[in-house]
């Protein structure tokens, strides 16, 4: 049985992903990514992010390729990781990703940085909610919300400015036609629009690829919609070995 290996989004923790596990096929293991959670902060670029996760997966001697799934943050990991080390991957999921920012929410990456260094992460908590989540969502949901703040507001500062630099930087888009494994893109809707657009773009730029939509979620749709998330990775995977 192939194992999973997901990567979480900017501001959360491996935890981020126990309301989907249950949908999910096969054992998954959930890093925290640098700064976040347990992990201390490391450098500012994404090879420091990807070499982390070859690290804990060395570490618990997971040596057979994994699904990698990532979402934002996460996903531009995944796609790191597949690029430099396709031998640690089987197949890869791009959750609500890009593979680089457009210029003008590059500045906004350096604006939530100062806004971290000068007023701390309560503001930027609330960004965070309305961002990840419908209104709907909200209501219904409100633990899930709730849980999602207290990993996002807990998350070491100097790993959040860190992490935010790296975004910032980032562009790994000359890479995507490159990417040699199976892949998944998905993405809600209702997301960001230069999300829905990157999705979109990665589609037509990755050899093997397949592509669904979230519809009527938002950034985190994969805990907006943790069936339809656990059926599409399902069958995917059911697909990898015909």
């Amino acid at each position: 049985m192939t194992s999973l290996l997901l990567l979480h989004p900017l501001g959360a923790t491996g935890s981020f992903w126990d309301p989907c596990l249950a949908a999910l096929p096969g054992p998954a293991h959930c890093p925290d990514l640098l700064g976040h959670g347990a992990t201390p902060p490391g450098g500012a670029t994404l090879s420091c992010f990807t070499e982390h996760v070859v690290s804990f997966l060395d570490e618990r001697e997971c040596v057979d390729p994994l699904v990698v799934v990532g979402i934002s943050l996460g996903g531009l990991v995944a796609q790191g990781l597949v690029v430099s080390h396709p031998d640690r991957v089987a197949a890869v999921v791009l959750v609500d990703t890009v593979s680089r920012y457009p210029q003008a929410f590059r500045n906004t990456w350096a604006e939530r940085i100062e806004v971290a260094k000068t007023d701390g992460m309560e503001p930027l908590a609330d960004v965070m909610e309305e961002t990840w989540f419908t209104e709907d969502f909200r209501r219904g949901h409100p633990e899930i919300v709730a849980e999602c703040r207290r990993q996002f507001l807990r998350t070491d500062l100097l790993g959040y400015v860190n992490a935010c630099q790296m975004l910032g930087a980032v562009d790994i888009h000359s890479e995507l036609a490159s990417i040699a494994r199976p892949t998944y893109v998905l993405c809600g809707t209702d997301d960001a629009p230069f999300f829905v657009e990157s999705a979109n773009e990665m589609a037509d730029l990755i050899p093997d690829v397949q592509f669904d939509w979230f519809h009527g979620a938002k950034h985190a749709c994969v805990l907006e919609q943790p069936d339809l998330f656990g059926r599409y990775v399902k069958d995917f995977v059911g697909r990898l070995g015909s």
